[in-house]
């Protein structure tokens, strides 16, 4: 198995962590949403930085492209793989936020589809798992 093969299916999930860090770390703006919380009964806040994380996916691109650390067409010479890496990540993710709540008593399929929780939140609630999808 070549070193290009395998940096393609694990690039998807060193990107997916850089867009994270980024995001936690890039200021944002606090917005009060129209989501509620179940456990309070409050809205949900969100912090909103996207335009900025994409700015700075953006510089830190094209900089290392100009610097040659990474070829200009490295992430579609390497898509195939690329992609099934972006998809085992999604269905690992699916498979955790799904089997790590309760069961609705729904069947297993209808709850990988429909979830089983409303507006997932991590990180002391500063990630919203809507919000990042939107990101990444």
């Amino acid at each position: 198995m070549s070193a290009n093969l395998l940096a393609g299916w694990f690039a998807p999930l060193a990107i997916y962590i850089s867009i994270l860090i980024l995001h936690l770390v890039l200021p944002a703006r606090r917005v009060v949403g129209y989501a509620v919380d179940p456990e309070s009964g409050q809205p949900m806040t969100y912090r909103l930085n996207g335009l900025l994380v994409f700015a700075v996916v953006l510089m830190a691109s094209l900089a290392a492209g100009w610097q040659g650390w990474i070829s200009w067409d490295w992430l579609y010479a390497n898509r195939w793989n690329a992609m099934g890496g972006a998809c085992l990540v999604g269905l690992a993710y699916s498979l955790v936020a799904v089997l790590g709540a309760p069961s609705t008593g729904r069947p297993l399929a209808a709850d990988l589809f429909l979830g089983r929780r409303e507006n997932p939140q991590y990180l002391d609630r500063k990630v919203d798992a809507k919000m990042f999808l939107y990101l990444a």
